[in-house]
C-alpha cells in the first residue's frame, strides 16, 4: 500500500468556497494534500485538516488510483468507491484538474462524487429477485396445479374430495398472497433504507398497546404474557408504523414457535447513560441451533422449511425487522439455548445522528 505523503501547512485564506456545487466536492494540489470541501462532501465523509494528504478525507484505492491518472493525463478520470460501515453505500465520481487563476496555487484538482446506493442495490435485488421469489413459489404453484388437474378430473365429482382441495387450494393462495404482501412491505423498507426518521415513538405506550392485541392467540396456546418494562422512559427517534412493525413481527414469532402453555416474556430497558434503548422478546420453544443464528435475517432464510410453513412463515419478516432496524441506526442481536429460549434484542438510540 502507498504509504500516506509528507503533510504541509497551506494558506486557505485563497481558497473558493464549494458550497456553492450542488454535490460533494473537494479540492486537492498536486501534492495530493487537502485543501477545502464544500458540506456536502463533509456529510459524507470525515474531512481533515487542510494539508492533510487525500486518502485521510476519502479512504479510498480506486479515487487515488484516478488522481494518479488525471495527474499524469491532464484529463478528467473517472472512479468508484464504496462504503462499509453501519450500512453499505456506494459512490461514483471523478477527478480533474482545475483551472484556476489563483496566483498563490497551481495545479488544483477537484473531486466530485455522487451516490448511486439506490442503482447499486436496485440492480443487485433484480440479480437475486427472481431466484428468490420463483423459488419461494414454485411448491404452492405446483401443488394448486396438481390440485386442480385432479379437480377436473372423475375425482372433481365427489363432494368431499372437492372439498378437501378446494381447501388445500385456498391454504396455498393464502401462502402465495402473503408472499407477495410481505415482498411489497421489503422493498418498502429497503426503499427508505437512508431517509432518516423523523418523528417521536414512546416505545413503552407502542409495545403495551400491540400486546393487548395478542391475547386471544396467547389463549388458544394456552401461554401467558409476561411484561417488564422501566418506568418512565423518554420518547425516541423514530417512524412509529416501522417500529410497529418490528415489535409485531418479534412478538408473532414468539407466539408462533413458542411451546404450549409456556410464557412470551417482553422487556424495555434504557442503558446507564439514556442514550439508548432496548426491547427484548423471549419465548420458550426449540432452540435454534447456533450455526443458524448470523442468518436468520436473510431473505427466505429458515431454520426449518416444514416448520416455518406449518405456522405460516413466508421467510422474510426477519429481513423486514432488520432493514427497519438499521434504517434507526440500531442493532439486532439474538440468543438462544435450551434453558433460556429464544430472545431477540432491539437496541435503538433515543436520538438519531445524521
Amino acid at each position: 500500500m502507498e504509504s500516506i505523503r509528507r503533510i504541509d501547512s497551506v494558506d486557505t485564506s485563497l481558497m473558493p468556497d464549494l458550497n456553492w456545487i450542488p454535490m460533494p466536492a473537494l479540492l486537492v494540489d498536486r501534492e495530493r494534500r487537502f485543501l477545502v470541501g464544500n458540506q456536502l462532501m463533509a456529510e459524507i465523509f470525515r474531512l481533515p485538516a487542510p494539508g492533510a494528504d487525500m486518502s485521510m478525507a476519502i479512504r479510498a484505492p480506486e479515487l487515488l488510483n484516478a488522481f494518479e491518472k488525471s495527474l499524469e493525463s491532464r484529463c478528467r478520470e473517472s472512479f468508484s468507491l464504496s462504503r462499509y460501515r453501519r450500512v453499505e453505500r456506494h459512490f461514483s465520481g471523478w477527478i480533474e484538474p482545475l483551472k484556476t487563476t489563483l496566483a498563490a496555487q497551481s495545479d488544483l484538482f477537484i473531486v466530485m462524487v455522487f451516490e448511486t446506493t439506490v442503482s447499486v442495490d436496485a440492480e443487485r435485488m433484480r440479480s437475486t429477485f427472481i431466484a428468490d421469489v420463483s423459488h419461494e413459489l414454485r411448491s404452492p404453484l405446483t401443488t394448486m396445479i396438481a390440485t386442480l388437474e385432479t379437480l377436473q378430473g372423475k375425482a372433481g365429482d365427489d363432494p368431499k374430495i372437492r372439498a378437501k382441495f378446494l381447501d388445500m387450494i385456498s391454504r396455498e393462495a393464502s401462502r402465495m398472497h402473503s408472499i407477495v404482501n410481505d415482498l411489497l412491505a421489503l422493498s418498502a423498507t429497503e426503499s427508505k433504507r437512508h431517509v432518516v426518521p423523523s418523528g417521536q415513538v414512546d416505545l413503552s405506550e407502542l409495545l403495551n398497546n400491540l400486546l393487548e392485541t395478542f391475547d386471544q392467540r396467547l389463549l388458544q396456546k394456552s401461554m401467558s404474557m409476561e411484561i417488564d418494562m422501566q418506568d418512565g422512559l423518554p420518547v425516541i427517534s423514530g417512524e412509529h408504523e416501522d417500529l410497529q412493525k418490528i415489535f409485531q413481527n418479534l412478538i408473532d414469532n414468539a407466539v408462533k414457535y413458542g411451546a404450549k402453555a409456556t410464557a412470551v416474556r417482553v422487556g424495555l430497558s434504557s442503558d446507564a447513560a439514556g442514550e439508548q434503548q432496548t426491547v427484548y422478546v423471549n419465548n420458550m420453544g426449540s432452540p435454534i441451533p447456533e450455526e443458524h443464528l448470523p442468518r436468520l435475517t436473510e431473505r427466505f432464510y429458515r431454520v426449518d422449511d416444514s416448520r416455518s410453513r406449518s405456522v405460516g412463515g413466508t421467510g422474510l419478516g426477519l429481513a423486514i425487522v432488520k432493514h427497519i432496524v438499521n434504517r434507526h441506526q440500531g442493532r439486532i442481536h439474538v440468543e438462544s439455548n435450551l434453558e433460556e429460549g429464544t430472545t431477540f434484542f432491539v437496541t435503538l438510540p433515543v436520538e438519531q445522528k445524521l
